[in-house]
């Protein structure tokens, strides 16, 4: 009965780690922490040996290994080093959720608590929000609505539980998600939590992926009156947000007004201030050479350009390239952007030639995220994405196999 309850007990790592990962915070190293320990006990009985030649095991280990050689090569140590300590997770989730065995539904329950982890980070900001409403008459959005993590993270994290709770089937997550009501009042919520953390690319992938899931989703139930119906209940869905939360779309619509052929050099503004660090970027590319500047050392170099060409606002506030495709270029070279590439595109590619949207939906939500947000700088940012992506390719592995347990 001991042995039997310490392997099924392995089973609620993953689960676990899901509910928490909204929420961030130190939390989420400590239960990888106590997860990996944990394996070390069942490494006898419970273990792939052949799993790690795996392209979808070896590309995120990979990533880590040329961040390690690239943090060696860097002159800021201190840099070097948070860049490996918060990368750790490229190479920890895929040791724990490619190499162990975890029974089949582990993968739909773990998916059914991160929807759970979601709703319920998203009552407490409410929650949070009204007694702000209640003591100053505004209710927050943005960052003072995101209190657990930065909007863009948040907003991710969000569109990807939409696309799962829209492309999975119901049943398998939780049961409750059967009813149409429940279902549609999650949707909605979910929905409404991309709105209020008012993340520009959080709001335009909402409106990329929320169709496209849902033509998914009714694929099948399809005719030219049931296809204007979607297409009138997104416009109407659309139309409610805009006069629930206009002060969100309002940082969307603010695009509109920047003077792209005479950018201020002192703004700080999101989107003008990230077109001027791209000007940057592209510049000092060049100089990187092959093997990039050295993860440790990057942001310096972008610092000093940002002094050289007087982009004051962008070097007062020490902002890194906000584009993790330029950030791993310019830091890790060719080779690391190749990787990188390889795990956000490439992962929708893979989903293309399976033809399973799932993929397909993650690795465009993961690209578009890292076009404008250096996110994998930050642990929040590691977790999440390389959290769901072994997810994501672990289970489809021991799906084609037919691993059990």
């Amino acid at each position: 009965m001991k042995k039997n309850w310490h392997h099924s007990s392995f089973h609620h790592w993953p689960i676990l780690f899901a509910f928490l990962l909204p929420f961030g915070g130190v939390v989420l190293s400590w239960v990888i922490a106590l997860w990996a320990l944990h394996s070390f006990t069942l490494i006898k009985s419970n273990f792939y040996p052949t799993a790690w030649r795996k392209p979808a095991f070896l590309f995120p280990v990979l990533f880590f290994v040329a961040t390690v050689i690239s943090a060696l090569g860097s002159a800021n140590a201190k840099e070097a080093h948070t860049a490996i300590e918060v990368k750790l997770s490229f190479l920890l989730l895929p040791y724990l959720l490619f190499l162990f065995h975890y029974r089949f539904g582990t993968f739909y329950k773990t998916i059914g608590w991160y929807l759970a982890g979601l709703v319920v980070s998203l009552l407490l900001l409410l929650a949070n929000g009204l007694i702000s409403y209640l003591k100053s008459g505004t209710f927050p959005y943005y960052m003072s609505f995101s209190a657990f993590l930065h909007p863009s993270y948040f907003s991710m994290y969000l569109s990807l539980g939409i696309v799962f709770l829209m492309v999975l089937p119901h049943k398998t997550l939780m049961p409750v998600l059967q009813n149409k009501l429940v279902f549609l009042a999650v949707l909605i919520f979910l929905c409404m939590g991309v709105i209020l953390a008012a993340s520009k690319i959080g709001m335009v992938i909402l409106a990329l992926v929320l169709p496209l899931a849902g033509i998914y989703k009714f694929r099948s139930y399809f005719s030219l009156k049931k296809s204007l119906l979607l297409i009138l209940g997104f416009i109407v869905l659309g139309f409610l947000f805009t006069r629930l939360f206009p002060e969100s779309l309002n940082r969307l619509s603010s695009i509109q007004h920047i003077h792209y052929q005479q950018l201020n050099k002192a703004s700080t503004e999101s989107t003008e201030v990230r077109l001027l660090i791209w000007q940057q970027c592209m510049d000092v590319l060049p100089k990187a050479g092959f093997f990039g500047f050295g993860v440790g050392d990057v942001n310096d170099v972008l610092y000093q350009h940002y002094f050289e060409n007087d982009l004051s606002g962008a070097y007062e506030h020490r902002l890194n390239a906000h584009n993790q495709y330029f950030q791993t270029l310019l830091g890790m070279g060719y080779l690391g952007g190749l990787i990188l590439l390889t795990l956000t595109i490439g992962l929708s590619t893979w989903g293309l030639l399976k033809r399973n949207v799932l993929m397909v939906l993650a690795g465009l939500i993961f690209t578009l995220n890292f076009c404008v947000e250096s996110m994998l700088q930050t642990s929040a940012g590691n977790l999440g994405f390389v959290f769901i992506l072994v997810l994501l390719t672990a289970f489809y592995d021991k799906k084609e196999k037919r691993y059990s347990v």
